[in-house]
């Protein structure tokens, strides 16, 4: 938020409400209350939406500048934007333009998938399920664009979907798992295009939606928390390929991708800053 050209600031917020914004020093830089008008995202969310070098941050329906002033909030055409609030927020794409800047939103509670601009305006929505997490990335290998892979939860136990959209909000993919609230994509067999890994079961599961492995996990211990099976993809090892850890209650599993390629980019070592979900 600095301009220091990385990361050097950081974020702290309470569950729905507020959001503290501090430099590495640890002085305030500003302080937004239900911005917007709005409760707060479970994940405050950086993104240069203009490639100016300065993050803006997805704090909840509003976009903030790098002061914390408000840049724009996002009005929904189809939901009723007052139950719940913003899930989660992913860039999609940037563009030259913020008119052609493309960013991912899912409204919990209001049961709602967008794509906005960089502008705050809709171009499609999707309304009528509970859509939480969302990644980004290229999940089909015969389209050279990116997919949207989003879990719908509070579904039933065993019909727990992951659903692919296109960039265009085409429904174009499902993988149907026990629970999938927590999940991440990785190339996991180093032919260019990602798989979905799913934290509970341990699945990795290829473009037609089959499980083509499972990782090592052993399950939590009985009174533990059993759903809490935590995804982490990020470079574990220092070889610039993404790798995948799990996270259950009373364990942390780190699997290496051993026929993963290097992506364009650097990959963050460990998981990266703003991994959590909450």
């Amino acid at each position: 938020m600095t301009g220091k050209g990385r990361p050097t600031d950081f974020l702290a917020k309470t569950r729905y409400s507020t959001i503290w914004a501090y430099n590495r020093a640890g002085d305030l830089l500003w302080r937004s209350h239900l911005p917007g008008g709005y409760r707060t995202a479970h994940q405050a969310r950086p993104m240069d939406i203009d490639g100016d070098g300065v993050d803006e941050i997805m704090a909840g329906y509003a976009l903030l500048n790098s002061d914390g002033s408000v840049r724009w909030v996002y009005r929904s055409q189809t939901c009723d934007q007052k139950r719940g609030h913003l899930d989660c927020a992913r860039l999609f794409r940037r563009g030259e333009d913020p008119k052609d800047t493309r960013i991912v939103l899912t409204c919990c509670g209001a049961n709602n998938i967008a794509v906005v601009n960089g502008l705050g305006e809709p171009v499609w929505e999707k309304p009528g399920h509970h859509f939480e997490s969302v990644d980004v990335g290229r999940v089909l290998p015969d389209r050279e664009t990116n997919q949207i892979v989003v879990d719908i939860d509070h579904r039933p136990r065993n019909e727990s979907p992951l659903w692919v959209f296109d960039e265009d909000g085409a429904h174009v993919g499902q993988i149907m798992t026990v629970y999938c609230r927590h999940h991440g994509l990785v190339d996991w067999t180093g032919d260019g295009v990602s798989e979905v890994v799913v934290g509970h079961g341990s699945g990795v599961y290829g473009h037609r939606g089959e499980r083509i492995c499972t990782l090592d996990v052993t399950p939590p211990e009985e009174g533990m928390d059993r759903g809490a099976m935590i995804l982490h993809v990020g470079d574990m090892d220092g070889d610039g390929v993404p790798d995948v850890a799990i996270s259950s209650s009373d364990a942390v599993y780190v699997f290496r991708n051993e026929k993963g390629r290097p992506p364009k980019g650097a990959v963050p070592l460990g998981s990266g800053p703003n991994y959590t979900l909450y």
